[in-house]
């Protein structure tokens, strides 16, 4: 039986206009609810821009924010990472190497870009952190780091996360998120991570979870879950690693999937 199912946003819970049908998740969370069926949104986002598309059932949600970093609800952070200093100011300065790289920096308190950004930056950063401050630089930041993230043409997303990793020390990881963004994170953090230990929290084995996800970002937590899809459309490394496959995010495919699960109680026709 499930008992907890995760949700990536971009690409996977949200549709090609970044919203979804409220009515009809809205049926299938009372239903989850009244079947004890957790519902957890898992995002590399910063809390209070996930929980802003959740507004009627804020007080109950649990999300795991930045990539794992930040697991929490309204009222209580139940686990939070916090990256090391020297690795941090190694993100700094490599992405100093680089004309077209304007990071974002996504800590406890707030997400932060520099005063100098120009303004496409800063209209990036707003997109997906809500409580957002600038500062005149990036090392002077003074607050619990969790990753950062920028936005690079596609054409050289790849070539940036390669440089990122072969030269990033140990403990730092580099990977690609949801709108072809790159996240760079510490490694071994990740949303497999933030859910293990809800997971423990509520007693749940990785048998009664149900994982849902598009980029590579979510594979951790996809691997994690005896039933872990792979969006229709998503990357297709992430479609080889899941054992089952939803439709589309256009097409509503995440709820889909529940609205099948809770008719039958059977997920097979999904299966790859």
């Amino acid at each position: 039986m499930i008992k907890l199912i995760a949700v990536d946003m971009d690409g996977t819970f949200l549709d090609e206009k970044s919203q979804y049908n409220r009515q009809r998740f809205y049926k299938i969370y009372n239903k989850l609810k009244d079947k004890g069926i957790r519902f957890v949104v898992a995002s590399g986002n910063q809390y209070e821009q996930i929980i802003s598309f959740f507004k009627e059932i804020e007080d109950d949600l649990i999300i795991v924010s930045e990539n794992g970093a930040l697991v929490r609800n309204k009222q209580t952070k139940f686990y939070h990472a916090a990256m090391p200093p020297e690795h941090y100011q190694f993100i700094v300065d490599w992405c100093q190497g680089f004309d077209d790289v304007e990071a974002v920096v996504n800590a406890l308190h707030a997400s932060y870009v520099e005063e100098g950004y120009s303004k496409e930056a800063k209209e990036f950063a707003a997109t997906y952190a809500y409580n957002l401050k600038e500062v005149t630089s990036l090392s002077a930041i003074d607050d619990t780091i969790f990753k950062a993230c920028c936005h690079v043409p596609i054409e050289h997303l790849k070539d940036y996360i390669d440089d990122f990793n072969r030269r990033a020390p140990q403990g730092l990881i580099a990977v690609k998120s949801g709108h072809a963004d790159m996240d760079m994170m510490i490694k071994g953090v990740n949303k497999a991570t933030g859910l293990a230990h809800l997971l423990s929290l509520y007693g749940i084995r990785a048998n009664e979870l149900m994982t849902f996800g598009n980029s590579h970002n979510d594979l951790e937590m996809i691997q994690l879950a005896q039933y872990g899809f792979a969006m229709a459309d998503a990357d297709p490394e992430v479609v080889d690693a899941a054992d089952y496959l939803a439709p589309s995010h256009c097409k509503e495919g995440v709820l889909e999937v529940l609205d099948a699960y809770l008719e039958t109680g059977n997920i097979e026709r999904f299966a790859k």
